[in-house]
């Protein structure tokens, strides 16, 4: 139903051990990976490598693949890019990728493009691992868009 209204469908790819998430992959039009997803599905453990062995497979406009602290890096009609990280003291991790994750949709469902969508995501994640707190230091829009608005 998301497709047929032009609604962007993005993917979190952690598994590659199981047959329904290859499945959902074709589904989305931006797939994520884990680096542990990435060279699960791929075979591949260099992240460039395993994008566009992904895309061959999957043949989708937006593939990532996220890298903790490192950033992370895509593939997209613009060839092979990176989005770093910003430098942060981590006090916990945990939810991190999921709050990349919905930040990124978030993103997408204000018309930002694929590399906006990733800078703010990557703003959020960083903020979350950064006030620690589990859930509830998952950052707001105001503090996320401060943190984009500043650069890294």
């Amino acid at each position: 139903m998301a497709s047929e209204k032009g609604i962007p469908r993005v993917l979190d790819f952690e598994d590659a051990g199981t047959e329904a998430i290859t499945k959902l992959a074709w589904l989305a039009d931006h797939v994520i990976f884990s680096a542990d997803g990435l060279s699960g599905f791929t075979g591949v453990a260099e992240p460039d490598a395993g994008l566009s062995i992904a895309r061959d497979k999957l043949g989708q406009p937006a593939l990532g693949v996220t890298l903790g602290p490192q950033g992370s890096v895509w593939l997209t009609d613009e060839g092979i890019w990176r989005m770093t990280a910003p430098a942060i003291r981590a006090r916990d991790t945990t939810g991190c990728g999921d709050v990349f994750h919905g930040a990124y949709a978030f993103s997408l469902a204000r018309g930002l493009g694929v590399q906006g969508a990733a800078r703010f995501a990557t703003a959020a994640a960083a903020i979350k691992a950064q006030k620690g707190a589990g859930w509830l230091g998952m950052p707001n829009r105001d503090e996320t868009d401060a943190l984009v608005g500043r650069g890294w």
